[in-house]
């Protein structure tokens, strides 16, 4: 699996160390570690592409998501009121600009989720978690959205994100 591929490229390249789907195991959340390694990681994929994030942080999420077009009734249970404001904003523009604002609060929302160990398992009843630092976005070519969130124990702690699109190979 392409996932698998890509964890394990991270964890030799960062921490040089050999990844098997062996010594995962999955916290009481279900949040997946490796056995006596304190060292976080998060993967991500859809059609698009596969990203993986590491990190000295423990409580790291990533999430990938592809251009869509998004039902606003869907929008609007994910969204705060102020998310929902921006998100009517940018659809004064356009509906594609819509569904891009949404993708990326989207994957904000999942990568943060991740990172706190819950998943989608903890819902999207969130407060706003635009704190910097915190949750990074970058949009990528085709409409493709990736975002990395890394709860930090302190401010020296750095993430290191990969993505793997359809088109790369691992060699």
């Amino acid at each position: 699996c392409s996932s698998d591929l890509l964890v394990g490229k991270e964890f030799k390249d960062i921490f040089n160390i050999d990844f098997s789907r062996e010594k995962m195991q999955r916290d009481d959340k279900g949040k997946p570690y490796i056995e006596g390694f304190d060292h976080g990681f998060s993967v991500s994929h859809c059609q698009y592409g596969v990203a993986a994030v590491a990190s000295e942080c423990r409580n790291i999420g990533v999430d990938i998501e592809g251009p869509r077009r998004i039902k606003d009734n869907v929008m609007r249970r994910v969204a705060t009121q102020t998310e929902w404001e921006e998100l009517l904003r940018a659809k004064e523009q356009s509906q594609e600009a819509m569904d891009a604002a949404f993708l990326r609060l989207w994957t904000q929302k999942e990568a943060y989720l991740k990172a706190m160990g819950t998943g989608l398992a903890g819902g999207f009843d969130l407060p706003e978690i635009y704190e910097p630092g915190r949750v990074e976005s970058f949009g990528l070519s085709d409409g493709v959205t990736v975002s990395a969130a890394c709860l930090l124990n302190n401010a020296e702690d750095t993430f290191i994100l990969h993505i793997l699109d359809d088109a790369e190979s691992m060699d």
